[in-house]
């Protein structure tokens, strides 16, 4: 799709000045993470969540990220959207939380056919973020949250809060409680 090829959703909007038109460019996605980091910041004020916030430059790698934030590649987590098809054809969209040193063992994730990344349009639609900003939290319904044990050995972790420059360290119990994830061994064994 075009959306996908442009990583991301644009609306032109003419407007009539002085004579002539301006062109006006809206990224529905920008707006859409903007949207899922201020959800995610309210949700943890609301909850009486133990966390900080960490503006930094702009990056959605996890040891990169890592290095800016001065944390533990072990101490961040990563998000991965996943289609899981079913035998009877029907699909399944989860995010796998997990350990940002980790990486998922699809077989791991259930009785499906079939379990592949979805695309990075896919994902923007489903999570409301960015691929590489996509936090362990889901405010959709068709988003099914699994987060692996290892995530929450540490009593806190850090993740790219649904902006590439925005991070947030939070306690893992609060986690637990908010999020309130489907805990599943997902991860490779090392």
């Amino acid at each position: 799709s075009i959306a996908s090829q442009m990583g991301g959703f644009l609306l032109y909007i003419a407007s009539r000045n002085q004579g002539g038109f301006l062109l006006f460019k809206f990224n529905f996605y920008k707006a859409m993470s903007e949207i899922i980091y201020q959800k995610i910041c309210d949700l943890l004020e609301k909850e009486g969540a133990r966390y900080e916030v960490l503006k930094h430059k702009a990056e959605g790698q996890c040891d990169k990220v890592s290095e800016i934030r001065g944390n533990k590649i072990e101490e961040a987590n990563k998000a991965l959207v996943v289609r899981a098809k079913k035998k009877d054809g029907q699909n399944d969209y989860l995010l796998l939380a997990l350990r940002a040193d980790q990486k998922a063992d699809f077989s791991k994730v259930g009785e499906y056919q079939e379990v592949r990344l979805c695309d990075p349009a896919k994902v923007e639609e489903l999570s409301g973020s960015v691929v590489g900003s996509v936090p362990p939290f889901s405010f959709n319904p068709q988003l099914r949250v699994i987060a692996d044990p290892l995530l929450l050995q540490n009593e806190s972790f850090w993740f790219n809060a649904g902006l590439l420059d925005a991070s947030i360290r939070l306690n893992s119990e609060d986690y637990m409680r908010i999020a309130k994830p489907e805990v599943r061994d997902i991860a490779e064994s090392k």
